[in-house]
């Protein structure tokens, strides 16, 4: 981290180092950071001194929206996101700017000349860099110095970052916090644990999305883990999804939700589709621990005389709907009577199918709680698991659940208690 030493600071608090690395470690342990991969990053940071000319665009837009990683069909999820929860800002006041869109409102000199001196340091460090070796890669070097041209360009009145798992992400935040005083960064829909426990932000404001995550955060200050300038309480990105979901009777007493992980390389989609026609991740760690909680459901099934209906992964949708390759509880499913859900629509939608979801590693589950629905998460897998601890979640700790015989007690104490709000 020579770099940001250089940029940042010349002395840096080991807790800075801390929360950088634990996003490099989680997020690119399997990367590789070889010559040709650096090599890419020194032409990609060279590149911009010619493809920022031609990208940059007028604006009367105040608002700036960093996200490297966003698909171009959700760019207006992010300003629903931001308008619906800040009512002084305006959709058509708000441009999304990364290494592919700039924006500029005045342009000077000096600006000019400081996003020439911003390209310049990144070229220096990406050209050092293709000498040095790295555990971790070190291409977000690029994404970093397109997002703080993005920002000297256009002077925004507020900056909002998402995806702050990632360590472009958190980087950018990192340095913007010396110069632009308005920043919001989201920690998105999902555990706060795995990434996001070491964050060394003090002039940054943070948005939550759930009502779970306060409860971790406040873990982690109290910790000193978590040094913010002030955290907010929102809602979920996809507010307006959220906001429109049907409400409907329950259908189905269970609804389990499979996380995938049987088409995945690690945490990764498999990009092969032989390897996921063969079933070559089945043995995954995670995909074994939901069998074992599918095998208990039907066991209850039977039992408790439940209905139960199994949503798939929206990874197991597209390889069922584009390549006929069916999860690998397809069989047992059928065999037990069990519904399963493989159609392309959003299980968002079906929030209200079930009065109880069970499952693990799952976002949707954590979705339903804001719904205020039901929903059980088993935390078998201890030793492997590095993206939540349910210790962190104050109240939310007494959804999860740590052995299967346990389940049968919980799932009939909230049919109960589903029973009474009836009445």
């Amino acid at each position: 981290m020579y770099f940001l030493k250089y940029l940042y600071q010349p002395t840096i608090k080991w807790n800075v180092y801390k929360s950088i690395l634990i996003r490099q470690h989680l997020l690119y342990t399997k990367t590789n950071n070889n010559f040709k991969v650096r090599l890419k990053t020194f032409l990609s940071i060279l590149s911009l001194i010619y493809t920022v000319p031609r990208r940059i665009k007028k604006t009367t837009a105040q608002h700036l929206i960093i996200d490297n990683f966003i698909a171009p069909k959700h760019i207006d999820l992010r300003k629903e996101f931001i308008v619906y929860f800040k009512e002084d800002v305006e959709l058509d006041n708000i441009v999304l700017g990364n290494h592919q869109y700039y924006f500029y409102r005045e342009l000077s000199f000096l600006v000019l000349f400081q996003c020439f001196k911003i390209w310049f340091k990144f070229l220096i460090f990406s050209g050092l860099n293709l000498f040095i070796s790295h555990k971790y890669p070190t291409n977000f070097y690029y994404y970093v110095a397109a997002n703080l041209i993005n920002a000297k360009l256009m002077q925004p009145k507020g900056i909002y970052i998402f995806q702050m798992y990632d360590t472009t992400t958190y980087l950018t935040a990192l340095l913007f916090q010396k110069e632009y005083s308005n920043i919001y960064l989201s920690v998105s829909n999902s555990f706060t644990y795995a990434y996001n426990r070491y964050t060394e932000l003090e002039k940054v404001k943070i948005i939550l999305c759930h009502q779970y995550q306060e409860e971790e955060v406040a873990n982690f200050i109290r910790l000193g883990w978590f040094n913010v300038k002030s955290t907010h309480l929102w809602g979920p990105e996809e507010i307006k999804q959220h906001n429109a979901i049907p409400l409907q009777r329950p259908q189905f007493d269970i609804g389990m939700y499979s996380t995938g992980y049987w088409a995945r390389n690690g945490r990764n989609r498999e990009k092969d589709v032989e390897a996921v026609r063969n079933y070559k991740h089945v043995n995954n760690s995670y995909h074994l621990e939901f069998m074992e909680l599918l095998e208990k459901v039907i066991v209850l099934k039977d039992e408790l005389g439940l209905t139960i209906k199994i949503y798939s992964h929206p990874l197991e949708r597209d390889w069922f709907n584009n390549y006929g390759i069916k999860p690998p509880f397809w069989d047992l499913a059928i065999e037990n009577n069990i519904e399963i859900d493989l159609s392309g629509e959003n299980s968002l939608n079906q929030l209200h199918e079930v009065k109880i979801g069970i499952g693990s590693m799952s976002t949707i589950l954590l979705d339903r709680w804001h719904h205020d629905l039901a929903s059980l998460i088993l935390y078998e897998n201890k030793e492997e698991n590095q993206m939540y601890q349910p210790k962190f979640f104050g109240n939310y700790s007494n959804n999860f659940f740590y052995h299967l015989d346990e389940l049968k007690q919980l799932i009939i104490q909230h049919l109960r208690m589903i029973e009474k709000q009836k009445k």
